[in-house]
């Protein structure tokens, strides 16, 4: 665990260079089936991607509290959750490598009302060739990866026709 948090912190440096976000770094991942996962709730009990997907679109967020770009795109995404719901996306947050009450604590001090999921040995995280947070996946109705960036983008409608 303590290696996947080395990871993501120098991808955090590395995204904040602006070195992903100018071709760097494409996540081989786009065009393929996104692979399932389940993974306990912040509210109880476990979820999976399929039941939360629910066979439709989805967002996948995966973020840390202690993360600050996380936080401005946590924001950014609350301010579009209407709006990606009504394009039939189901929004799936992914804290990665924190406990149930760190994120509680996070969550409840930003006022926010999401059932996180929670990556606590960042498996998942792996599995999705996650280099830094946050990372965003958009995933289509047929199971296949979209897009996976850095920051939540203008164009997210486009991304999820």
């Amino acid at each position: 665990m303590r290696s996947m948090m080395l990871s993501l912190m120098a991808g955090f440096l590395f995204l904040s260079s602006g070195c992903a976000n100018a071709g760097f770094y494409d996540n081989p991942l786009i065009g393929k089936k996104a692979q399932d996962f389940k993974l306990t709730q912040l509210k109880g009990g476990e979820a999976s991607l399929e039941g939360l997907r629910k066979g439709g679109k989805a967002v996948v967020f995966f973020w840390a509290t202690w993360c600050p770009h996380c936080r401005e795109q946590l924001k950014e995404m609350s301010a579009k959750k209407q709006a990606l719901e009504k394009l039939g996306a189901a929004v799936i947050l992914v804290d990665i490598g924190e406990d149930k009450a760190t994120v509680e604590k996070f969550l409840a001090a930003k006022g926010y009302d999401y059932n996180v999921l929670l990556d606590l040995d960042s498996a998942v995280a792996e599995v999705y060739q996650v280099v830094g947070v946050p990372t965003i996946v958009f995933i289509g109705t047929d199971g296949t990866i979209l897009e996976s960036m850095n920051g939540f983008p203008d164009n997210y409608a486009e991304i999820l026709k």
